[in-house]
């Protein structure tokens, strides 16, 4: 490295705090990573999942000198199909500014069914298929901030949604209901270059997820908050690094209304 900005006629003054930045640039140049560029992504991904289970318990009464036995075995079989389109664009602008911009839809539907056999201590079968159909979308944006190669900040922030259309059918009754799920999230963080051997890094995140349940009849909505501060010492004789976390708070809020039932989420 030193060899190149030599080279290029950068370097005026080549003396200790030069080389001192030059190794610290080769331990962490790569930590603010940049990049830049459009991409238009169409996605098909198959998935089987098959799931087997069994079990087997012995029990004793003592007092009544009597044996019990359960058997049961389940058997989940699910397959799915996700269609899916994604875009994202990453532009740096002014040198110090990074652009970075997501969104997504996609489209799934799924079948599984559930075997359930209790053998001892009476045989009996229960059988449950579950159909659903998917569609989801997100969109997110970010912006960064570059105003030196070791300081960066940058807030962002997404929206995320999702509705699902399912039927299950068992021997009893069929159902058939919808779910809705709702997300957004706020994000900042902040990296301060100090020294050398001292970095200051700081983060917030703030999400809010509102869940909609028709079969159980539920809505319910939670607020969640971090914070985090954190300090960071390089000793460069072993090259160890110490990491100091400040503090980290957060707290949850739920928030439920209950149409007919009194189910807690």
């Amino acid at each position: 490295m030193d060899s190149l900005l030599q080279s290029m006629d950068l370097v005026e003054n080549d003396d200790i705090d030069y080389f001192t930045t030059i190794n610290d640039m080769w331990d962490f140049g790569g930590l603010q990573y940049r990049s830049a560029g459009l991409l238009f992504l169409l996605e098909y991904s198959p998935k089987l999942n098959i799931f087997d289970s069994k079990h087997n318990s012995e029990s004793f009464d003592f007092q009544n000198d009597i044996s019990e036995f359960d058997k049961d075995e389940s058997l989940v079989t699910t397959l799915r199909n996700t269609f899916g389109a994604f875009f994202y664009l990453q532009r740096p602008f002014r040198q110090k500014f990074q652009s970075n911009f997501y969104s997504s839809l996609e489209y799934g539907f799924y079948n599984s069914t559930n075997r359930y056999e209790e053998v001892l201590p009476v045989a009996d079968t229960v059988e449950i298929v579950t159909k659903t159909r998917s569609v989801i979308s997100e969109i997110a944006y970010g912006l960064s901030y570059y105003p030196n190669t070791r300081t960066d900040l940058g807030l962002g922030a997404s929206i995320r949604g999702s509705r699902n259309w399912v039927v299950d059918k068992d021997d009893i009754q069929d159902a058939e209901y919808e779910t809705f799920d709702y997300r957004t999230e706020l994000i900042f963080h902040f990296n301060y270059y100090i020294s050398p051997k001292l970095r200051l890094s700081f983060s917030y995140q703030l999400h809010f997820d509102k869940l909609d349940n028709e079969r159980i009849e539920t809505k319910q909505e939670t607020i969640r908050q971090s914070t985090s501060l954190t300090l960071n010492t390089v000793f460069s004789s072993s090259q160890r690094i110490k990491h100091f976390q400040l503090f980290s708070k957060g707290f949850r809020l739920y928030v439920n209304r209950l149409q007919r039932t009194a189910l807690f989420l």
